[in-house]
């Protein structure tokens, strides 16, 4: 299990644009990927769930990846979050 902690830096928080690319990101790579925010997990496959996080600008959220892939996919998940939110 690999993880990061990350702080929104979007002025928009996690909204539709974003969360979209982020969905094409996750269906790409093997590892199961879940982003934790407050007391809520859910998973980056599931949109929907994303968005009703509301996660805003300056918030932190925390990414948990699970795979055999997942030291890629930590590092492609890392440069996606800091080019995209």
């Amino acid at each position: 299990m690999r993880q990061f902690q990350y702080v929104i830096k979007d002025s928009m928080g996690m909204h539709a644009r974003p969360v979209a690319e982020l969905a094409q990101v996750i269906s790409d790579i093997h590892s199961d990927v879940l982003i934790e925010y407050k007391s809520n997990t859910v998973s980056a496959k599931n949109m929907m769930k994303l968005l009703s996080l509301g996660v805003r600008y300056g918030e932190e959220i925390r990414v948990i990846i699970t795979g055999e892939d997942e030291d890629k996919d930590y590092k492609r998940l890392m440069d996606f979050f800091r080019k995209n939110l």
